[in-house]
């Protein structure tokens, strides 16, 4: 069996092959269903280490509470097959319903921002989102954490998507300095959105001026000099 260690989510249905064996141990990820490299050359099975607590956590929390308060070596072993056999189960259950990579991630990710881990702010704010506003946001999260895409890139992305006539300068010599135009009224429920994407997005050390509606005037651009519809930069 080859790597199946592949780019992005890895779940039980993403695991090939007769020869495997599933465990739960100790320094899973909490995101990641499958952790670790697939194949281990020096085992005669290749041992994958699953967190069923991802989606599973029902059928796998109580079971392995009681097998934590024991010791002796039979119910540890009881229990390593308990979890393979039912993860194996699982696995072919995964083929029938097909359900997709992005899918699981993404919903882990929202579960994570609506229960208040990524601060009680932004949690609070998300609150006031439509349901579409939030699956794009998480998507945007997505790219950035699994696909690895450089942050201010999917912070201008957002900004593009929320505010499609938006246009983003960012100083030639001074890469930390960004001025932002958004063609939208100053209203609260924009301003949420882009103090949203700037607590998942926005590096460190970045500063960020926005000019809503109208346009700062630009020198020998004529649209921009236009009486009433100048802002001062």
């Amino acid at each position: 069996m080859g790597n199946g260690k592949k780019y992005g989510y890895e779940y039980l249905w993403a695991v090939s092959g007769e020869n495997i064996k599933f465990i739960s141990e100790e320094g899973y990820s909490p995101y990641l269903e499958i952790n670790g490299n697939f194949l281990n050359e020096y085992r005669i099975e290749n041992e994958i280490n699953v967190n069923p607590f991802i989606r599973f956590n029902n059928i796998f929390s109580k079971f392995l509470e009681v097998f934590k308060e024991t010791e002796k070596d039979e119910h540890k072993e009881l229990k390593k097959r308990i979890v393979h056999e039912v993860s194996m189960c699982l696995r072919e259950m995964d083929y029938v319903t097909g359900t997709t990579v992005i899918d699981i991630y993404c919903e882990n990710i929202l579960k994570d921002i609506e229960r208040g881990d990524f601060g009680d702010e932004l949690m609070r704010d998300f609150k006031n989102l439509t349901e579409k506003e939030k699956n794009i946001l998480v998507l945007l999260y997505y790219d950035k954490i699994v696909m690895e895409k450089e942050s201010f890139s999917v912070f201008c992305n957002g900004i593009k998507y929320f505010f499609p006539d938006s246009i983003i300068y960012q100083k030639k010599h001074e890469r930390k300095k960004v001025v932002i135009y958004i063609n939208s009224e100053k209203k609260k429920e924009n301003r949420r959105k882009v103090k949203i994407m700037e607590n998942l997005f926005l590096p460190l050390g970045v500063k960020v001026k926005y000019y809503w509606e109208n346009h700062f005037g630009v020198i020998n651009v004529e649209k921009t000099l236009k009486l009433g519809e100048v802002s001062v930069f």
